[in-house]
């Protein structure tokens, strides 16, 4: 058998690369304009000439590449343009070989390595195409085709042939990546229902109307907890969740993807910024309430009992009963706080909402100095009037 330098090895893996091509159907007439310059030319080339046969070869593989790269191929014009760069094809590779008989063992390696090309090109096609270009049954028959010529063409050659055998895995990898893509377009087909369905729930789900509420004070204990269970369940579970499931959607082209995109941009947008304000709103309502008693308290505590202008502000008419009821205001504030601090799991101060899970939380503030100035200044409060 003939031997090829191992040089040749490297350069058949080489034309494996993939090219690139565009996907418009115009295409098709610039193809079937090389073609026919190349079927003027190919009557005066002539027998045994491998070399111009070569070059032809080369030159009409383009026109191949544009042919494979066109979307709708049951077009009368594209199949026309076909099967002349077939015809063309034979007709070239026929005088390449001129009248030489065939020798035992042996093979036209230039017609391999042309195969070769074509091969690489129409994986290079291929990979340019979407998951929905798949869904396309004239598009995927075209492949088909395809496959049906390179495998007829491939065994042509000897198969234990070393040159051969790197083609030939050239080949097999391309039919590998086919019908691994044909089965997640088939797989998508029959989760396509399921998914419709799903997407329905989602938008019922995630109507405007069932964004949760803000709370009105005065808070309470278990209205607070409630509210935080609530939150926290959109936060780390429900919305999660959802646009997970609405990634995978993504990547299922018989899917309504405007519906997807449209779902997943209103749940990781939107909605999460409305649940961020409502958030916020509550925080900072609560940290308000505790800093105001803070204020509160401090005022009654810097009442000096023996000063009777400080002891007409806070005791004068009604003022006592007013400055208690603030004071168990106070009181409950921070321990609307803790409740806060506890069922968040972050302290109720001001700023924005923080939801990356990795980010640094504030600092937080020391309840139980909060909860004793109040204790102390209801104290206060009730010597005074003593005093008085």
């Amino acid at each position: 058998m003939h031997r090829r330098p191992a040089v040749l090895l490297a350069l058949l893996a080489l034309l494996f690369l993939p090219g690139s091509a565009s996907a418009q159907d115009s295409l098709t007439l610039k193809a079937l304009a090389r073609i026919e310059q190349y079927e003027r030319l190919e009557p005066g080339l002539e027998e045994g000439d491998a070399k111009t046969a070569a070059l032809y070869l080369n030159q009409i593989a383009w026109a191949k590449k544009r042919l494979d790269a066109v979307s709708d191929q049951s077009e009368a014009t594209w199949q026309d343009a076909n099967r002349r760069y077939l015809a063309l094809r034979e007709k070239i590779e026929k005088k390449a070989r001129g009248n030489a008989p065939p020798v035992t063992g042996d093979y036209d390696y230039a017609k391999l390595v042309q195969l070769n090309k074509e091969i690489a090109n129409a994986l290079s096609n291929f990979q340019l195409l979407s998951p929905k270009h798949l869904l396309d049954a004239s598009r995927v028959r075209g492949i088909e085709r395809d496959f049906l010529d390179f495998d007829s063409r491939l065994a042509e050659f000897p198969a234990e042939d070393e040159n051969v055998k790197i083609v030939a895995g050239n080949l097999a990898g391309f039919h590998r990546l086919f019908d691994a893509s044909m089965e997640k377009v088939r797989a998508g087909r029959d989760a396509k229902g399921g998914m419709d369905a799903k997407l329905e729930e989602l938008r019922a789900k995630y109507e405007s109307k069932n964004t949760p509420g803000n709370l009105v004070p005065p808070f309470e204990e278990q209205q607070l907890r409630a509210w935080a269970l609530e939150m926290k369940r959109w936060r780390e579970r429900e919305i999660p969740a959802d646009l997970a499931f609405l990634s995978e959607a993504a990547n299922n082209p018989a899917v309504n993807q405007q519906a997807v995109n449209s779902l997943y941009h209103w749940l990781s947008g939107t909605w999460k910024r409305r649940l961020d304000e409502v958030e916020k709103q509550v925080r900072e309502r609560v940290a308000s309430d505790v800093q105001i008693g803070q204020e509160v308290a401090q005022f009654i505590l810097d009442t000096d009992p023996a000063n009777r202008s400080h002891v007409l502000r806070i005791l004068s008419k009604g003022r006592f009963d007013e400055n208690m009821q603030r004071l168990q205001d106070a009181r409950h504030a921070v321990a609307m706080a803790r409740v806060y601090d506890d069922a968040m799991g972050s302290p109720a101060v001001f700023g924005p909402t923080i939801t990356d899970p990795s980010a640094p939380r504030p600092p937080k503030p020391d309840r139980e100095a909060q909860a004793q100035l109040v204790e102390r200044a209801i104290v206060h409060l009730e010597a005074v009037v003593e005093q008085a």
